[in-house]
């Protein structure tokens, strides 16, 4: 998973691991405080604002409809989890599938370096550390590897290639498998499915540069 997978995360804090520690003022307090760049001036302004008086949520008034609802609703309750529950549910969704796509490519990575020959690998920076990749394998190898790696959930049974590997990843997360069963106090769950641990890229090819129909500007893409 590239970074595009990552763009609610700021900071490296992921709010769907204060969930998992029941940490639920720390999710309320990473969404209504941190910002991006490329946020509005209000928004930015308006998380300042909470940011520097959270002693006092209750009180503090802010323009944004999102921050204004999770205000209110602690406000109102004096619950942390009832203000998480009223942010949107899309992007609540969002946090759970962060967390779960940064906690399979750390594993990968544990599976590459477990299997493979260090010399074999390299790493690209990304947004959240590195990535680790292959430069080559031969046939025997690829054919002895494990064909997939499972996502991670509290209903997740690891497989003998996977139990070490999750467990070494957990442990540096400072979590454990049945920590992840968050769907009676927050609505959302993560889910276990396999992935493929190799894809090979297939019947794709470069064309010349054409214009972007959508952008005016001048800029060309290329395509399929």
């Amino acid at each position: 998973f590239d970074s595009q997978r990552f763009g609610s995360v700021i900071g490296n804090d992921f709010i769907a691991k204060k969930l998992i520690l029941k940490d639920y003022e720390g999710a309320v307090r990473i969404f209504l405080t941190r910002f991006t760049a490329s946020e509005s001036s209000k928004v930015k302004s308006d998380k300042k604002r909470i940011a520097a008086t959270w002693g006092s949520l209750s009180e503090v008034k802010v323009e944004t409809p999102a921050l204004a609802a999770v205000i209110a609703e602690y406000a109102r309750k004096k619950s942390w989890i009832d203000a998480y529950n009223k942010i949107d549910y899309n992007l609540r969704e969002m946090y759970i599938s962060a967390y779960n796509s940064f906690l399979w490519n750390e594993c990968l990575k544990r599976f590459l370096i477990l299997n493979l020959d260090k010399k074999k690998l390299y790493t690209i920076e990304y947004s959240l550390g590195n990535l680790l990749f292959y430069k080559n394998m031969t046939p025997d190898e690829i054919e002895r590897l494990p064909k997939t790696f499972q996502t991670i959930s509290d209903e997740m049974k690891p497989k003998d290639h996977e139990e070490r590997i999750v467990s070494q990843v957990l442990s540096r997360e400072g979590v454990s498998i049945p920590d992840f069963m968050i769907k009676k106090e927050t609505g959302s769950f993560f889910k276990t499915h396999e992935r493929n641990v190799i894809v090979r890229p297939a019947e794709f090819s470069i064309s010349e540069p054409v214009l972007d129909e959508l952008n005016d500007h001048g800029k060309k893409n290329v395509f399929k």
